[in-house]
């Protein structure tokens, strides 16, 4: 099929690929990779992987002669998810939503992977540890830690952390603040997530 200007209001079904005009690539994709496919010199190939995409092409004219441009680097916008604290931290306080509801869980809407988790507060001299629990604050259940000393803001990424935690819908974020000093005040912590098909 060949896709014109008048055609981009139809949806079609292909089976078999697409081409964009009279001399563009062709788009074709499958769950498996394409090596041993003998498909045209530019093909471009889309493999739907469990957590992201694959983007192959063509550049021979063997049915080996694939390279793969991306491997789930095609990355989405992390969806946040803030959690506010009005006044100082408590040793061994829950970290919620917003103060109103500081004992409330936190939890998932959609099934995602925790890819940074941002820190800010008004004491530029806080000194502060949280603990970071998957469902019920147990030692099993502990998936991060995350202490520093003397900050006003820090970051943490998915290097730091022990895995990278793939949550799903449902599922319950436990976190508490332990004291290790300056306490934090007025602060914002934001999780952010990388969006993952269910």
């Amino acid at each position: 099929m060949v896709i014109t200007n008048d055609s981009y209001d139809k949806s079609h079904e292909l089976e078999h690929g697409f081409s964009i005009g009279d001399d563009g690539p062709f788009y074709t994709g499958g769950t498996a990779d394409p090596t041993g496919l003998d498909l045209p010199l530019g093909t471009l190939y889309t493999q739907p992987t469990a957590t992201g995409i694959a983007l192959w092409k063509k550049f021979g004219s063997g049915i080996n002669d694939w390279v793969l441009f991306i491997n789930e680097a095609i990355d989405v916008p992390r969806a946040p998810l803030l959690l506010i604290h009005n006044g100082t931290l408590s040793n061994g306080q829950k970290i919620g939503y917003g103060n109103l509801v500081n004992g409330a869980d936190i939890v998932m809407a959609f099934r995602g992977s925790l890819e940074e988790i941002t820190f800010a507060n008004t004491n530029s001299s806080a000194d502060a540890g949280f603990r970071f629990y998957r469902g019920a604050v147990s030692p099993a259940n502990l998936f991060f830690t995350w202490s520093f000393d003397n900050k006003a803001t820090h970051v943490a990424t998915s290097s730091e952390f022990a895995s990278n935690p793939i949550f799903e819908r449902g599922d319950i974020i436990n976190i508490y603040f332990d004291d290790e000093g300056g306490n934090p005040s007025d602060m914002t912590m934001g999780l952010f997530w990388k969006v993952l098909p269910e």
